[in-house]
């Protein structure tokens, strides 16, 4: 991984956790917890994105940061809220 210290992000190489591979699909709470596994770090510092509410809702539950994608307006303000400026 590549931290970016400047923002405080962190920008991952391609990791796809692919619901056949792991045996869950979302909304599952067991895939969250395979991505949160895997990410290795406080599910707080994990930001979730999703266009189903209801997936966001459950990595929310779980301790993550979470972004409902409606539209490219509307997830570039949730970004900025976040404190992710663009590059």
């Amino acid at each position: 991984m590549r931290c970016d210290r400047s923002r405080r992000t962190r920008s991952c190489p391609g990791k796809w956790i692919l619901s056949y591979e792991v045996g869950f699909k979302k909304p599952a709470i067991e895939i969250f917890q395979k991505a949160m596994a895997w990410a290795s770090v406080k599910p707080s510092k994990i930001l979730f994105i999703d266009d189903m509410k209801t997936h966001v809702d459950v990595a929310i539950s779980l301790g993550m940061q979470g972004i409902h994608f409606i539209s490219a307006d509307q997830f570039k303000d949730a970004l900025y809220k976040k404190g992710v400026r663009p590059c």
